[in-house]
């Protein structure tokens, strides 16, 4: 429980929710949570890192190292190429979606004008009001309640001139959440000026253009030193399984030889 505390606590986009789920690591393990408390939020938090990792907490590797489950037994040499073979599959069907992207003009991949356009028609719910300067309430609608009236729960601010939300998804991802693509659509504003470029086309080609190397043979690798060989650990046999009728007969025989 406490792990998943962790998790939640790093991946939250709100600092009132982080500090929430720290108190409630805090109650569970004070241990851990004294441990976490050395080190610099924006190390290991979302909320704290001014949007450097874009929203960003893990990669998901699991197709990659598949290869390893595919064959439990191959070599440490073997599992290395295998590994640079599959980037390089990875890097070029990346390459080709790109590329496709910008052949057909687009100005963003396929996969971010397909979240645009979903998030766009998920955020049409929203109820916009305007506030002082260049702020925006923002609220959802709940559902319908008596009269005809709407029941609006978890307000939130937009700031479109800093590009953020309360929500803390806006500035995080550098990317437009519900709320300010609401906001934009209700002040029939060009959302995609929100867009960072790091989610355009052209940054997304340059990003899998790079070229992978042959690796060449074993023979011709260069000789590590310095580092230490490493030797599978040593693992103790489990002990004997031995069942009741058989221990009792071997304590028979062990007592007919004392007399």
């Amino acid at each position: 429980h406490t792990e998943y505390l962790v998790m939640k606590a790093g991946s939250s986009s709100q600092k009132a929710e982080f500090d929430s789920y720290m108190k409630d690591i805090k109650e569970k393990s004070p241990e851990g949570w004294k441990w976490l408390n050395q080190l610099p939020p924006h190390q290991w938090t979302l909320a704290h890192d001014g949007g450097l990792r874009y929203g960003i907490m893990e990669i998901g590797t699991e197709a990659l190292f598949a290869v390893y489950r595919s064959s439990p037994r191959i070599t440490m040499t073997g599992g290395v190429m295998l590994l640079l073979d599959e980037l390089r599959d990875a890097f070029h069907v990346s390459f080709k979606c790109s590329r496709r992207s910008l052949n057909r003009g687009g100005v963003y991949t396929e996969f971010v004008m397909d979240k645009l356009r979903k998030s766009v028609k998920d955020s049409a719910s929203y109820v916009i009001t305007p506030l002082e300067g260049d702020a925006f309430q923002v609220s959802k609608k709940k559902g319908r309640a008596l009269m005809g009236k709407y029941e609006e729960e978890k307000e939130c601010i937009v700031q479109l001139n800093d590009s953020t939300c309360t929500c803390g998804k806006f500035q995080m991802k550098k990317f437009p959440c519900l709320h300010a693509l609401a906001v934009c659509k209700k002040m029939k504003i060009d959302h995609f000026q929100y867009v960072d470029d790091c989610y355009s086309a052209e940054s997304y080609y340059k990003t899998y253009e790079a070229t992978f190397s042959p690796v060449p043979e074993l023979s011709a690798w260069p000789e590590a030193s310095g580092v230490p060989t490493l030797f599978p650990p040593v693992i103790a046999p489990p002990p004997l399984k031995v069942s009741g009728r058989s221990q009792i007969s071997k304590l028979n025989r062990i007592e007919s030889t004392r007399t």
